[in-house]
């Protein structure tokens, strides 16, 4: 694992371990302005070996979305849970405070329980926001914060027995492969 990916690892702990609200829950930071996003996805690749089913936007069970105010001073992250029904419905953090720099930050899982790795499907998508008044409303769209969905690895293996004979080879049995991905 590259330097790179250990400090993204850790920073992305860190900034989950921050979080005051639980997914599922809502939170509202003390100011005025009003966040408005609605995030772009973007489906995962295939592997080069074989052709195996990829993660799309219907692979999601819900999206969580954090928001933490870093400047002029770094206060608790708030965190949403958003259901795989309502993805394409605008998200809204409301309660924002003039003249500061938010970072928002958002994963998508394949399954309810965050504490399994396998269940994040994603890159985290990230964005800081710049809020400049009390009245403010500011809508983050499209590939301002993409949800780049991982690419799923082929894993297969296969079984045949035959004999080598002089000018090729026969099968005793039939051959058998299983794909998973």
């Amino acid at each position: 694992m590259t330097n790179a990916k250990v400090l993204g690892a850790f920073l992305t702990l860190g900034l989950l371990s921050a979080c005051t609200t639980p997914p599922g829950g809502s939170g509202t930071p003390a100011g005025g302005a009003t966040l408005e996003l609605r995030p772009m996805f973007q489906t995962g690749g295939y592997a080069a070996q074989a052709v195996v089913e990829l993660n799309t936007k219907a692979s999601i069970d819900h999206l969580t979305v954090t928001l933490q105010r870093k400047a002029p001073v770094q206060e608790d992250s708030v965190s949403q849970s958003v259901s795989k029904s309502q993805l394409d419905e605008t998200i809204r953090f409301s309660g924002l405070k003039a003249n500061s720099t938010y970072w928002i930050e958002a994963k998508a899982f394949k399954a309810a329980d965050e504490s399994v790795p396998a269940n994040l499907i994603s890159e985290p998508a990230t964005a800081a926001i710049e809020v400049k008044t009390d009245d403010q409303v500011i809508v983050l769209a499209g590939q301002s914060l993409t949800i780049k969905l991982k690419d799923v690895a082929f894993n297969g293996a296969g079984n045949a027995t035959f004999d080598v004979v002089d000018g090729g080879y026969v099968t005793t049995d039939p051959a058998t492969l299983s794909i998973a991905p």
